[in-house]
Formats: C-alpha cells, structure tokens, sequence
C-alpha cells in the first residue's frame, strides 16, 4: 500500500489493511511530533478524515507558545476553509481573545436613542483618547463602520478591536453630523475591566471582528490591469458593503437569539465612580 505524503506527515499511526491471498498486512506510519508542525498545517488537519486527528490537531494549536489571532485571521479571511475548519477555530480565536487585551474606548454608554439610530455618550473617560474628541451628549451612530443601533452592539463592535487601534466614530452633535478618530486603549484600564467579559461577549466580538475581516476596504477605483469599467467596480464595491451589512444582521440575530434564550444573559454594568449614574462602560 502507498502512503500519500500528507497522510504520513500528519498520522501518529495509519492502519491500513490490504488483502493478498489469505495474509493481512497491516502498514504503520513512523510517528511524529505534532509540536514542530507549523500551524498553516494543523490548521488543515482540522479537516482531516480522521476524526481522532482533527481533535488532536485543535489542542495542538491551542498549546503553541506563539500563536496569536493574526494567524488565525489570515485563515478564515482567505475563504479556503471548510465548514468544520472554521467551527474548530472559533472556540481557539475566542481563546485568543480572552488571553490577550481587548480595546477600550473609554467611554460610558447612558441609552439607546432609537429615534436617532444611535446611542447617547454618558461620558468620556480621562486618560482615554477619547475624551480629546468625544463629547458628553453626543450620539455615537457607528464605529469602525459598523452601526451601532443600540449599546450592547457599539460595545461588541469597541471588543472586537486590540489596544492601539484606530476606530472611525461616526455621531450627532447638537444634530450636526460628525465623524472623529479614536485611538483604542485596553478594556482592562476601566474599572470593569477584562474580569467581567463573557463567553457571549467575546463570540459576539469575534463575529464582528470576521466582518471586518472578510469584508475589507476596497479602492474606489479597479487595480490596475483589472478589465472592468469604473461603474463595474463600483458595483462590486457596493455588493461588499451589503455583504458587510448581511454579516452584521446576522451577528444582532445571533445576539438577540441568546437573550431570548437566556434571560440571565446581560451585559455587567458597573459604576466607573461611585457619585456616577449606572452606565455602561467601553
């Protein structure tokens, strides 16, 4: 019997029978050391036809040192996975995100204002960046392009993001439309801090971080040597934007399906100052 190189590179033990006559012959693959393959690898063993081999391939990529969520971005970004690949990689990412900080805006959230598509900013936190372009009263009608129709969202949207990065807020002032750059700083500098994030929580950042992620920021002109009129790019440019609202929906619908089905599920709020009213802080 031949061994195909990937069976025998990613098998500890491959039984293989093959019948000549009456005599079974049975081939074994030499071991190997899941620990020096590169996580590319066990990232395509997750789909392997063992199912033993996709378990194993999973704990192998929790366990490496330097594994971090570029890596596992890069992946389920290219669209090259099967259903099952992405599935075992989400737990790891949620993982991932747990280990390592979360952004925070510095903010404190008071309502929801409907009428407004947008949520009202109770107040920005010293020490944030935000506090240099944010204003109490104003309502924050999205952030990083993503609508925020209601705290819980705008919240999942800040998470979804790392320490350091730049964030488009969109928002009314006084009725004035008005767009602003936030530099991130760590959740874990407000006094909720990284302790009060949830499982939920973090999924629902996740999902939100992969519509970014799959849906990135396009030119508004074709590349060069791209055989299409600029009216062609244009449309393609809008089919992305729908494609980032599709993903959005349906990370809501998952959000408002878990509160559904779990009454105890509720974001924690805590007062950043005693003499504060209750808001939500990001």
């Amino acid at each position: 019997m031949l061994l195909s190189c990937g069976h025998a590179l990613a098998l500890q033990e491959l039984p293989a029978v093959t019948t000549t006559g009456a005599a079974n012959v049975t081939v074994t693959a030499p071991p190997v050391d899941e620990a020096v393959l590169p996580p590319a690898e066990l990232i395509r063993l997750l789909d392997h036809e063992s199912f033993a081999q996709r378990e194993r391939a999973a704990e192998m990529l929790l366990s490496l040192p330097h594994l971090g969520l570029p890596e596992i971005e890069k992946h389920v970004a290219s669209g090259d996975l099967s259903p099952e690949q992405e599935a075992r990689l989400e737990p790891i990412a949620l993982e991932l995100m747990a280990r390592t900080p979360r952004a925070g805006m510095g903010v404190q959230f008071s309502r929801d204002i409907p009428e407004q598509n947008g949520v009202e900013l109770g107040r920005a936190i010293d020490g944030f960046d935000a506090a240099r372009v944010l204003q109490p009263g104003d309502v924050i009608r999205s952030i990083a392009d993503i609508p925020v129709t209601s705290v819980n969202i705008a919240r999942y949207a800040i998470l979804s993001h790392d320490p350091g990065d730049e964030m488009a807020v969109e928002l009314l002032r006084q009725g004035e439309p008005l767009r602003v750059t936030v530099v991130a700083g760590s959740f874990a500098d407000l006094n909720n801090g990284r302790a009060n994030l949830n499982p939920d929580e973090l999924r629902m950042a996740w999902h939100y971080r992969l519509a970014r992620l799959r849906s990135p920021l396009v030119a508004q002109k074709p590349p060069i040597g791209l055989n299409i009129t600029p009216e062609e790019w244009r449309l393609m440019n809008d089919a992305v934007g729908r494609a980032i609202d599709e993903q959005i929906l349906e990370a809501t619908a998952r959000h408002a399906d878990m509160q559904r089905n779990n009454p105890s599920f509720r974001l924690t709020t805590r007062q950043i100052e005693p003499d504060q009213p209750a808001m939500i802080a990001a």
